[in-house]
């Protein structure tokens, strides 16, 4: 059966759609990545900034300030805010500062609040 009214047949046209569907996946996988790097950067510095200042800073300092946030997060329905993981943002932040040049939303979250 011949099906070639546009200059490929019907092979060639299942193929582009799975060459379509590859591409796009990979490109949305690294999307994710890049999108979940710049999250657990902005997690670290948000940490960082906040042990850094405020007027909680001693209060929850002394309470054990990543248990607290950890807990309040999850029961807030965040995934991936653990205890370990909430270290490892910080310490992430802490050495990859110079990304924060390469976030340009960055400055516009409002951290005042």
């Amino acid at each position: 059966m011949n099906t070639d009214k546009r200059g490929f047949g019907f092979e060639k046209l299942v193929v582009l759609f799975e060459q379509t569907q590859s591409e796009l996946q990979k490109q949305a996988a690294r999307l994710v990545d890049i999108a979940l790097v710049i999250r657990n950067w902005l997690f670290g510095w948000y940490i960082v900034e906040f042990e850094n200042g405020g007027a909680e800073r001693a209060e929850l300092y002394g309470k054990k300030l990543l248990q607290c946030l950890s807990a309040e997060l999850k029961q807030a329905g965040l995934k991936g805010v653990s205890l370990t993981n909430l270290k490892q943002f910080r310490l992430f932040y802490e050495t990859y500062k110079e990304i924060g040049q390469a976030v340009p939303d960055q400055s516009s979250i409002d951290t005042t609040n």
